[in-house]
């Protein structure tokens, strides 16, 4: 029983950090803080850019404080569901579609695979 508790305690990962997306339209940032009672705090901003225009840009933005089960996150509102799922690289985040679109702009959205850039511990501004 020790050993299984101490295998799912090893598997839970440091999340606190920066991550980042980039592929094709997309740039999308992720900031993670980790909070006592297995809680994030996390920042998603998304941005697509027009390929055709680098100066048309289209953003979203969510925030918020969520319960980790173990590498687990799920934030959701009445307009936005996301998970995210802590990998040993970086995080995946799956935007729930039929939801809503987290009142994000045009072609906007938070799905992907991020990299972890690194492990300091972001300032939030509330």
């Amino acid at each position: 029983m020790v050993q299984a508790q101490k295998s799912v305690q090893q598997s839970v990962r440091k999340v606190t950090g920066h991550y980042q997306l980039k592929k094709g339209e997309k740039r999308n940032r992720l900031e993670v803080k980790e909070l006592a009672g297995s809680k994030i705090k996390f920042h998603i901003l998304a941005l697509w850019v027009s390929p055709y225009n680098p100066e048309n840009i289209h953003n979203g933005e969510v925030f918020g404080t969520v319960l980790r089960r173990g590498n687990i996150a799920t934030y959701e509102d009445e307009h936005c569901k996301l998970t995210i799922t802590f990998t040993q690289s970086g995080a995946v985040v799956d935007q729930a579609e039929e939801v809503g679109d987290c009142d994000f702009g045009a072609n906007v959205s938070a799905s992907g695979n991020y990299r972890k850039l690194n492990s300091r511990t972001p300032v939030f501004e509330n």
